[in-house]
């Protein structure tokens, strides 16, 4: 008997581990996950066909990202009616609808997409709301499993943190603030950069670190940090995860100052390695039981973000928090998460 096949788009690996987190048990399940590299070119062999972020869907369809989702769309769904006696479709619902300036675009993509696959995979329960929106909700296919951490995938650096300071010019007595990740405009770094320029004159030992691809060059770049301070590194790039885990080593305290958010990969991977995490009050970030290692601020307010900055410092808070997210990190692994994800997969009847 043949293993089910299992093809997913779009085949981001390389630049983001969370499918190979999602699948890594699927042997278990005797499941065979292949990347589907057209979208609109389905294999007859699939037992499922998996959709993560569909931004980049109209790529793939021979027209204008416009034409795509203004009348296009149902270009995409024209042969599953074929496969549907033998295919499921899933569709993991990571952002809604995306970034993009233009996102109002995706709503009939969103709307058709939900009535047509047979299970959504949502990673908090706010995605519901969300959802509803913009689309009618059948409750029978949704599927709940939270994003996991990246235990095993992205190594803790354990030992001194001298070293690696001082390959980067760290000071060794810094206290260091830490955002790591793409930098684009919904990320909210000039939140962070105003609440910066608040604490230096009162912290003088606090260093800040903003690494990764810098999409706001006018606005995030050497000269606008000069301005509040010698004491920074910012480094323009996309990090491989050994440079990941360096830059995370040396980190005390990562600010994450979202405008919007729906799930974020990036606490999960702080958790993992270990820092006190200052987030914005947004419901979607908040968890029960809370997490001990995370703090909030205001959303939007550098004041707020400051002070809560500030007291993480003077009470050294962050420094008992590496071993509690440590815990939260191999509480919440990927072999769970998609233990969870494949068990709850097997069961959906059509």
């Amino acid at each position: 008997m043949r293993r089910k096949r299992l093809y997913f788009f779009p085949n981001w690996v390389t630049a983001n581990h969370y499918t190979e987190m999602l699948y890594s048990r699927s042997d278990s399940f005797d499941v065979e996950v292949i990347p589907l590299e057209n979208p609109f070119v389905i294999p007859n062999d699939a037992d499922y066909v998996h959709f993560h972020w569909i931004q980049t869907l109209w790529k793939y369809s021979g027209e204008t990202r416009e034409d795509f989702l203004s009348h296009s769309y149902g270009n995409l769904f024209l042969n599953w009616e074929q496969l549907k006696p033998q295919t499921k479709f899933i569709w993991s619902c990571h952002d809604g609808l995306s970034f993009a300036e233009d996102s109002y675009l995706e709503i009939p993509l969103i709307a058709e997409l939900t009535k047509r696959v047979d299970v959504i995979h949502i990673l908090t329960k706010h995605t519901i709301g969300l959802l509803e929106k913009h689309a009618t909700l059948d409750d029978s296919k949704i599927i709940l499993i939270p994003h996991s951490s990246f235990e095993g995938v992205l190594n803790r650096i354990d030992g001194n943190k001298s070293d690696v300071r001082r390959e980067f010019g760290i000071p060794m007595d810094a206290t260091v603030i830490g955002f790591l990740g793409q930098i684009r405009n919904y990320k909210g770094l000039g939140t962070l950069l105003l609440a910066f320029d608040e604490l230096i004159y009162n912290f003088p030992n606090l260093f800040l670190l903003i690494a990764g691809n810098n999409w706001l060059k006018e606005s995030i770049n050497l000269d606008t940090l000069g301005a509040i301070t010698e004491r920074f590194l910012l480094v323009n790039e996309f990090l491989t995860d050994t440079e990941y885990s360096k830059f995370a080593s040396t980190i005390d305290i990562a600010v994450y100052p979202y405008e919007r958010i729906l799930n974020s990969g990036s606490l999960a991977s702080s958790a993992t390695m270990g820092h006190h995490v200052i987030l914005p009050n947004f419901p979607e970030l908040n968890f029960y039981p809370p997490l001990e290692f995370c703090s909030y601020f205001d959303p939007g307010n550098h004041v707020d973000l400051a002070r809560v900055i500030g007291e993480v410092v003077e009470t050294k808070t962050y420094e008992s928090s590496r071993e509690k997210a440590i815990i939260y990190s191999k509480n919440n692994s990927p072999e769970i998460m998609s233990q969870n994800f494949f068990t709850e997969l097997m069961s959906v009847r059509k």
